[in-house]
């Protein structure tokens, strides 16, 4: 089998198993909206490598770099909703401690934007400044 096929049946198994957990037991949970961005994200960077035919290897970055753009996403979302109960001071805003139930795909357009162009960002740095 050849280095990329294997790439990318890992990638699909690993994320379809992820996907599946995110479903099952993720959504029901107060990080049930960053884990479903972050699925996101990695499905729209599946789907971008394959429809951009980039080698499978640069998956090694791009899957990495869904999770921080999806929890900077999750997280304006959860300190719009504490400004929206009454907190009066967002800077001492905990987002660990206080997180709570949202809806999964509030903030999700904006983080798929600057997703997307993050990896048309990495498209031309690849395909100009490195030999695939």
């Amino acid at each position: 089998m050849d280095l990329k096929l294997i790439i990318w049946l890992v990638v699909i198994v690993i994320l379809g198993l992820f996907t599946l957990g995110v479903i099952k037991n993720s959504l029901r949970s107060k990080w049930g909206d960053l884990t479903f961005k972050t699925a996101m994200l990695c499905w729209v960077s599946i789907i971008f490598v394959f429809l951009t035919k980039m080698s499978p290897i640069n998956f090694l970055y791009m899957i990495p770099m869904s999770y921080p753009v999806a929890f900077y996403f999750s997280s304006l979302a959860q300190a719009q909703h504490a400004i929206n109960r009454g907190l009066k001071n967002p800077k001492s805003f905990d987002l660990i401690e206080s997180r709570v139930r949202i809806n999964k795909s509030e903030y999700l357009a904006p983080s798929l934007m600057v997703y997307i162009i993050f990896l048309w960002i990495a498209f031309f740095v690849s395909k100009y400044f490195f030999i695939n």
